[in-house]
Order: structure tokens, then C-alpha cells, then sequence
């Protein structure tokens, strides 16, 4: 609620109000009806000799000054179309108020109280709005459309912000306004005000669309950025944009990244084939030792199958005599060979 008080201040004014810290406007927003009395406050935060002047501002029109007045003197001075019969300045040393007595419709504007140095300081300012009923009965046939939602951007880009107005019945009288809220700041700043229709991009006969280029150059120019449409004496808001800046991706980090995601694929690649690689020996290795299983070597077989051969000669007649007594004998040879081993031949000579 707060946040609507703040924004139906700002709705009405063209200028761009720099928040001094000299006055303030405790008040954002005044609501009374035809033929009261209002007073709208002013306060003086710091000892000053300099004028203080009261600006009233209604939609689409320059500002207009109501009425100066100075610390050592004792009457303001009221500007021209302003009754001193009904406007009053009430002032000492800590305050500087505007008094409205018999308030009609045509009193209702934004007013602002400004101290002027070299130039003018503007405190927040107050709305003064009157009570309708024609407000009720117009607030469901006219409603607005904000997008995007929310934009993040870099600096230096540029956004455009869309509000597209949805109304029953075609109407020419609407003033659509821009402005920005950031969570830091008390009141809203004003950006930008549409006060006739034809700026208005036509999507159908009761659909248009306003926009608004925005350069994001600083942090200051991030925050919520909202539109409102005034149209027969009623405030619409819209659903506003959030714009967030985010910071630039380093190069550095680009690079780093690239790197390790090569670094990523080298080791994966590495690990897979080493994978294979030992998967591929120890199939090898297997199969030979299935093989050695189911036929065995050569040299083992061999080594088992000897060849044997033995020679029996009978001796024949001797030309010496025998002894007595000695029984014939004969000569037995045998040879084992080995045919995987060279020239390993065994010979055995026995006398039978």
C-alpha cells in the first residue's frame, strides 16, 4: 500500500524532482472531497535564508508556482490564478505549509515544495486526489499489461519496456507515464510521460501498446520500472519490469572453462582405451592358455614319446679258446633318441 501511496505521487508530474535535504513532504498522497479544508505540509530541515516556493503541477502541464515566500519575510507572494483567499502560506522557522481552504476538482494535482540556492531543490511532493465514485465504475473496464516480467541485462545494453493498455471503450483522454523504483530510494523517479493517445501503437480497435527504450548504462539505471495510465481522474498501474544487471563473463573464465572440459575429454578418452586395451590383453592371454589346454606343445609331447631301439648280435665263432666253464655270450646295443633335443642321443652297450 505504501508502494501505490509513493507511485500515485509521481504519476502527475513531468519534471524531475531532486530530493533535497532541506524540505520534505511527509504526505504523499492527500484524499479529500469537494469543499474541504486541506493543509499540505512542508518541513524545514536546516537553517536558511533562501525563498521557498510552492509549485502545483496537474497532468500534462508545466509546473505553476503558487506562492514564494522568504525566512525574514512576514507575507508571501501569491502568483497569478491563485486566491489568496483560499491559498495561505503558514511558516516559521521549522515549517512552510500550504493551506487550501474550499477545495474543487480543479485543485487536484501534485504539489511541490521547493528551496531554491542556485537552483531549485524539490522535496518528494504531495498528491492531492478527491474522492469519486466514477473511479470505482471505470476501474474494470480499463486494465494494463507489463512485459517482460523481468530482464536481465549487461551495462550498455538497451531495453525496451512494453505496456499494453486493454480498455471496453475507445477513449482518447490518456496520459500513460513511466517511471522507476528502486528498493534504495524513497520515491520513485519519473522517466517519461505519454500525454496523447496517438503514441500509442494500436494492436486492435481496444488494445494499444506504449513503449519505452531504456538505456541501462550504471546500476542506477536497474530497479522496477513501471507504467501507469491516467485516464478520467483514475490511477491504473501496471505489473512492472524488473531489470537486474549482471556482470560480464570474464574471458579468463571462458578460457578456463574450455580448457578443462578438453582437459574432461582427454582424461575419458585416456581411461577408455586403457580400459580396452587391458580388456584386449587379458582376452589374448586367455585364449592362448585355452589353447596350450586343449593342444599341448610339441616338445612336452616329445619329450613323452621316445624312440627305442635295440640291436642283439650273437658272437660267432671265436678263434680263442674258450675257457672252461665260460658260457657263450652276445652283444646287446640300444640307442634312445630324442628328436626335440639335438644330438641328445643315449647309446648303452651291454654284454649279455
Amino acid at each position: 500500500m505504501m508502494m501505490i501511496m509513493w507511485i500515485s505521487v509521481m504519476l502527475l508530474s513531468e519534471t524531475y524532482p531532486t530530493h533535497s535535504k532541506v524540505v520534505h513532504q511527509p504526505d504523499s498522497v492527500m484524499i479529500v472531497s469537494v469543499g474541504d479544508n486541506v493543509t499540505l505540509r512542508c518541513f524545514i530541515l536546516m537553517d536558511h535564508s533562501d525563498p521557498i516556493t510552492w509549485y502545483k503541477q496537474t497532468s500534462g502541464h508545466q509546473p505553476q508556482a503558487v506562492a514564494m515566500v522568504q525566512k525574514l519575510a512576514k507575507t508571501p507572494h501569491f502568483f497569478d490564478n491563485f486566491e489568496s483567499s483560499r491559498f495561505s502560506i503558514d511558516t516559521d522557522t521549522e515549517k512552510c505549509n500550504l493551506k487550501i481552504s474550499n477545495v474543487t476538482s480543479s485543485d487536484e494535482a501534485m504539489y511541490y515544495c521547493g528551496w531554491r540556492k542556485y537552483e531549485t531543490y524539490f522535496a518528494g511532493g504531495t498528491y492531492l486526489a478527491f474522492e469519486g465514485e466514477h473511479n470505482h465504475r471505470y476501474e474494470s473496464k480499463v486494465s494494463l499489461l507489463q512485459h517482460p516480467v523481468s530482464e536481465p541485462v549487461q551495462s550498455g545494453d538497451t531495453v525496451t519496456l512494453r505496456c499494453s493498455v486493454l480498455y471496453e471503450h475507445s477513449t482518447t483522454n490518456i496520459s500513460m507515464f513511466w517511471f522507476r523504483s528502486d528498493s534504495g530510494e524513497s520515491v520513485p523517479e519519473i522517466l517519461y510521460t505519454h500525454n496523447h493517445s496517438n503514441q500509442c501503437e494500436p494492436d486492435s480497435t481496444r488494445n494499444c501498446t506504449f513503449k519505452l527504450s531504456k538505456n541501462i548504462s550504471s546500476q542506477m539505471d536497474t530497479g522496477t520500472y513501471y507504467c501507469a495510465v491516467v485516464t478520467c481522474r483514475k490511477i491504473l498501474f501496471g505489473n512492472g519490469t524488473k531489470i537486474n544487471m549482471v556482470k560480464p563473463v570474464d574471458p579468463l573464465v571462458i578460457i578456463l572453462g574450455v580448457l578443462l572440459g578438453i582437459c574432461v575429454v582427454v582424461i575419458t578418452a585416456q581411461a577408455i582405451l586403457s580400459f580396452k586395451k587391458e580388456r584386449y590383453y587379458n582376452s589374448k592371454e586367455k585364449s592362448l592358455q585355452d589353447t596350450e589346454k586343449e593342444h599341448p606343445s610339441s616338445q612336452d609331447h616329445d619329450a613323452v614319446t621316445l624312440s627305442y631301439a635295440a640291436l642283439h648280435f650273437k658272437e660267432g665263432n671265436n678263434k680263442r679258446v674258450r675257457r672252461k666253464g665260460q658260457t657263450p655270450q652276445d652283444s646287446v646295443y640300444s640307442q634312445i633318441n630324442n628328436p626335440s633335443v639335438t644330438d641328445h642321443t643315449v647309446t648303452e652297450y651291454r654284454r649279455v
